[in-house]
């Protein structure tokens, strides 16, 4: 019978055999001398972070498959920061426009990626501007990095990514505890080629992170920064020269110029692992918590009963996913038969919307002008309008 050997270190002496059925050759563990650790006190090394890694929750990003856009598939002319998928955030101060879009070309594993596309390349970037996608993250969720400690840990960033542009470019984290960046840089070496990255970031040792629900870090990946942004150095904690340290490639300034990111990981510990898939089903409730969109197209439901008083508004309620924060609601454009109050088999038109909002649900008054019966129930509907939505906004 095949045996399973664990055998000590060269200069020691002793085997530990464990019987191994089901096979007819001998498998042999050699534990490593002192200057290597298989497993040990700190999470730094290999098989730790493996273990660490199959247990629990390990990527505190969130939609990192950029599975969710609850607020479309397609953002064109982009000239300014604006929300696309669901917790990324293009984030610009070029002269280009651009166009972010949910994309299903992606490397084997993954569904979905991020496309940014450049429509309209700037023609030289000045020393101030900046573009790239960022992702803000929850501080009290990020109290295990210890941050500000001397237990502070490092943290690993890995990611998938493609490029019609090669050159260098960069990823990092700024910290909210401190005010500073911290900036690892990648190369994309053959351009249109799904390419595996990882950044360790060193442990930030001097402050600690917010412990609330407000910012504690945000991740970006920089796909340009101008000299201001950029001459820093790479990998050290500093000032906003950090924020691209390194990077040095044409992507803004080249039309039709493509990157595409998905598989995003940011985990404890300096050794990427393996990415951690979790249903659409779960992503989507994590999403929910900085934004929730009710989507009517097609006409339905919006999910808003209530109550007539007088003859001009039903006031409801719109329950909702529980938020990081009272939110800020609003809604497509309300215009003549956008939004409608169906009551006693009539129908009257919405001409506006109050809310006032907490972090649970949202109490609703839709006004008429007129048209409805004081005490009468009633909900309120899009008919067969396309593209009606409301959005319930609680972002970082």
């Amino acid at each position: 019978m095949a045996k399973v050997k664990i055998t000590g270190h060269a200069s020691g002496t002793g085997v530990v055999t464990v019987t191994a059925p089901n096979t007819s050759t001998d498998r042999t563990i050699t534990l490593p001398d002192s200057t290597d650790t298989l497993i040990g006190a700190t999470t730094t090394d290999a098989l730790t972070t493996r273990i660490n890694g199959t247990g629990g929750r390990k990527n505190i990003i969130i939609n990192g498959g950029m599975q969710v856009s609850q607020r479309g598939a397609s953002f064109t002319g982009l000239t300014s920061s604006t929300f696309t998928l669901d917790r990324w955030q293009w984030s610009v101060n070029t002269g280009d426009t651009s166009t972010v879009s949910q994309s299903t070309d992606a490397p084997s594993g993954f569904g979905n990626s991020v496309k940014i596309e450049v429509t309209t390349a700037d023609s030289s970037l000045d020393a101030t501007d900046y573009a790239g996608i960022i992702s803000t993250l929850e501080g009290q969720n990020l109290q295990s990095f210890g941050w500000g400690t001397a237990s502070a840990e490092d943290v690993t960033i890995s990611f998938w990514c493609k490029s019609s542009v090669t050159g260098t470019y960069a990823s990092g984290i700024y910290s909210y505890g401190s005010s500073e960046w911290c900036t690892g840089t990648f190369t994309i070496d053959s351009a249109n080629t799904w390419e595996y990255k990882t950044i360790t970031i060193p442990a930030e040792t001097t402050s600690s992170l917010p412990n609330s629900n407000g910012g504690g870090i945000e991740f970006y990946i920089r796909l340009a920064a101008g000299s201001s942004y950029s001459s820093g150095t790479p990998l050290t904690w500093g000032g906003s020269a950090n924020l691209g340290a390194g990077i040095s490639n044409n992507f803004i300034t080249t039309t039709n110029a493509t990157f595409y990111l998905t598989g995003v990981q940011l985990e404890l510990g300096s050794v990427a692992t393996d990415f951690e898939h979790r249903s659409y089903g779960e992503e989507l409730a994590l999403c929910q918590r900085y934004f929730e969109r009710f989507d009517y197209d097609g006409g339905g439901v919006a999910g808003i009963a209530g109550q007539c008083h007088g003859a001009n508004i039903l006031y409801g309620a719109l329950v909702y996913q529980p938020k990081r924060a009272d939110p800020t609601v609003s809604t497509s454009t309300v215009s003549g038969s956008n939004f409608r109050v169906l009551h006693t088999g009539t129908v009257t038109n919405v001409a506006s919307f109050a809310f006032n909002a907490n972090r649970n649900c949202t109490r609703v008054g839709a006004f008429t002008g007129s048209g409805l019966t004081s005490g009468n129930a009633g909900i309120v509907d899009t008919g067969s309008s396309q593209g009606q939505y409301i959005d319930i906004d609680a972002e970082l």
